[in-house]
């Protein structure tokens, strides 16, 4: 065994725990087994998500943000329609999300978290960290993309 023979053993870390550790505050993102426990704040199409296969999965939340949004992002839509392989519901410290499985032009697997509208989760302050926040510039998003329309 080599010096670096660790290297070779080394697990990569699955889907959720890279966006546990980037996207959602290093807390710890799981996916959802299962029915939706009932009274959780989860959009009602979205309760569907665990039941169906993963192509299914896709086409409902297409189908879902065609209705909602797909005038102002046509191309975001079709990108997905091409790209994406999966949508799977999760939660993270009872927050839920979508978990899309987008695989890239370049061959690799993207994973993206999609907020829950029924659980917003910018923060009050205008900027954190030196990044500007979305509460700042809320007003100049079109009135079909928020949730609080």
């Amino acid at each position: 065994m080599g010096v670096f023979g660790w290297l070779g053993r080394r697990r990569e870390p699955s889907k959720y725990e890279l966006l546990g550790r980037y996207t959602y505050g290093r807390r710890p993102i799981r996916p959802v087994v299962g029915e939706v426990p009932a009274g959780e704040p989860v959009p009602d199409e979205w309760r569907k998500l665990p039941l169906l296969a993963p192509v299914e999965r896709v086409e409902l939340m297409i189908s879902l943000m065609r209705r909602t949004v797909g005038e102002v992002l046509p191309q975001t839509l079709a990108y997905l329609e091409e790209h994406c392989a999966d949508a799977e519901l999760a939660v993270s410290d009872g927050r839920y999300c979508v978990v899309y499985s987008v695989d890239s032009m370049s061959g690799s697997t993207q994973y993206y978290g999609g907020g829950n509208p029924l659980q917003p989760s910018w923060p009050d302050e205008l900027v954190v960290g030196g990044i500007r926040q979305v509460r700042g510039v809320w007003d100049k998003v079109q009135v079909l993309l928020r949730a609080d329309a």
